[in-house]
């Protein structure tokens, strides 16, 4: 029977409905034998002896390795070390990081532009480098999680216009809405 080991970062929704939900109806199904692990079981996944022993198990004991939003350069690190054991790498993603909407907070994480609105004809910064945003730090977050979604054996993501986004990246691309 096939081992997956999931590894969920956070408890946010993400996490919760993209990785423990399914892992739990497979491991209710019998479909696979299914280990979990969340980001609160540790203080900082590698930080503890203890907590990266039990992760270490873990990714050892697994067959497939399923993560959401593989980017962090600590752990793309180790998953490549298990990849080259012959551990398959499945990383789920359910945002289009690399078009975010300029007027959401989130441009703040993922904009690699200054940008500005025109309001009454008078220029708004909405986004300056250095006073507001970190262009030189997004454009780093954003070859990390290209290179986590190129390292990825197969990506799962949410629907058909993210996996169009990423196919340029990794063609091994499976929509589960």
């Amino acid at each position: 029977m096939v081992k997956i080991f999931g590894f969920e970062k956070s408890r946010s929704g993400c996490d919760w409905y993209r990785i423990t939900q399914p892992l739990i109806q497979i491991r209710a199904h019998k479909a696979a034998e299914v280990r979990l692990f969340h980001k609160g079981n540790d203080f900082n996944w590698f930080a503890s002896q203890d907590a990266a022993e039990s992760l270490e198990k873990d990714l050892s004991w697994a067959d497939v390795l399923f993560v959401p939003r593989l980017s962090e350069p600590k752990f793309v690190a180790v998953l490549k070390q298990y990849q080259k054991m012959g551990k398959k790498i499945v990383s789920e993603w359910d945002d289009n990081f690399m078009k975010v909407n300029p007027l959401t907070q989130q441009y703040g994480y993922f904009g690699t532009e200054e940008y500005s609105e025109y309001l009454n004809g008078e220029k708004l910064e909405v986004w300056k480098d250095g006073k507001n945003i970190d262009l030189a730090g997004n454009l780093e977050t954003m070859k990390m999680l290209k290179d986590g979604l190129a390292m990825s054996d197969m990506v799962l993501t949410t629907g058909e216009d993210i996996a169009e986004a990423f196919k340029t990246i990794n063609p091994n691309i499976r929509i589960c809405p």
